[in-house]
């Protein structure tokens, strides 16, 4: 699959496109087969990788993992960025992965990372629904609305200070599609 696609700069849409699926040769007489899906690895420099424990164990070390959002009784917000190299190590040491208790009289609110939901409560009850895409390590976080999907999407970009004062709240969805109160 790698020398079908490296002419075409590693892009399979445009090898597909240009020379059609490659082949497996068949066995006994039997017909060649397309192959449809494929697993690639992805190679990756050596030094710009972190090994964590095992001998196949690696993590990239600047990718963002979660966000921990605190509060004090002073109604200011903290937040922790904690990357993916760090989240790894935390529970390869039995460590848990998100930190609740900072100390110094700050109040776990919920943690945020790629892939959870958030609901923006509305009138009447009605909540909005976001999906959050990044979270940044200036504290930053990128979502987008739950219906969306394609490549023309609108991103928003909200602080923690911006998702407590607005209410926002964590949320987790069952696999029956119902939103429920992540109780993070």
């Amino acid at each position: 699959m790698t020398r079908h696609v490296e002419p075409y700069g590693g892009d399979p849409k445009k090898a597909i496109k240009a020379r059609g699926y490659p082949l497996l040769p068949g066995r006994a007489g039997k017909p060649d087969r397309k192959i449809q899906k494929v697993r690639l690895i992805k190679k990756q420099q050596k030094h710009l990788m972190v090994q964590l424990g095992g001998k196949n164990c690696w993590a990239e070390p600047d990718s963002n993992h979660h966000m921990a959002i605190y509060k004090n009784s002073a109604g200011k917000v903290h937040f922790e960025v904690t990357s993916l190299l760090e989240a790894a190590r935390r529970q390869s040491c039995g460590e848990p992965v998100v930190r609740r208790d900072i100390g110094d009289g700050w109040q776990f609110v919920f943690s945020l990372g790629k892939g959870e939901m958030l609901a923006l409560p509305g009138q009447e009850g009605v909540c909005s629904y976001w999906v959050v895409t990044s979270v940044w390590s200036d504290g930053t976080i990128e979502h987008v609305f739950h219906t969306v999907a394609g490549k023309e999407v609108k991103k928003e970009y909200k602080t923690p200070n911006v998702l407590l004062k607005n209410n926002y709240y964590k949320i987790s969805i069952d696999p029956i599609g119902r939103a429920r109160d992540a109780h993070d």
